[in-house]
């Protein structure tokens, strides 16, 4: 994979289910929010929020070929409490994977691209999840 838009359309749906397991070890509900790509067409300031429900409506409002940055957003809650947690992927040189809950932050970087994600890379992910549920 050369592009961000290829290491995304290939680990979407791996994110999804793997944000998805890490909460239902801590008995979480979860709901994706949305997308903000960013191919730096947008300019000013507003808030980090979901601006695209998928790709194909990304795609629609946008022709442009290069994204730069991704951001996923989830609503992750239980009886008492809500959170919400981003995921980032940033390409500069080698693929990167972000978590943010609240101000908490850990990621890495994704050396083997080709290779589907295993639920130890997302052991950060748990780390921040048991630190804002327990």
């Amino acid at each position: 994979m050369k592009t961000l838009k290829e290491y995304f359309l290939n680990k979407d749906e791996q994110i999804k289910r793997l944000v998805q397991s890490m909460a239902g070890y801590k008995n979480l509900n979860v709901e994706f929010l949305g997308y903000y790509i960013d191919n730096n067409n947008l300019t000013g300031t507003f808030t980090s929020r979901p601006l695209y429900k998928s790709y194909k409506d990304y795609k629609s409002q946008n022709p442009y070929e290069e994204i730069n940055h991704i951001r996923y957003f989830f609503e992750l809650n239980n009886d008492n409490k809500k959170h919400s947690l981003t995921v980032t992927l940033n390409n500069a040189g080698v693929f990167d994977v972000g978590f943010s809950i609240d101000a908490l932050a850990q990621g890495f970087e994704d050396n083997s691209p080709e290779l589907d994600f295993k639920e130890s890379d997302f052991s950060q992910l748990m780390a921040i999840i048991k630190l804002k549920f327990d």
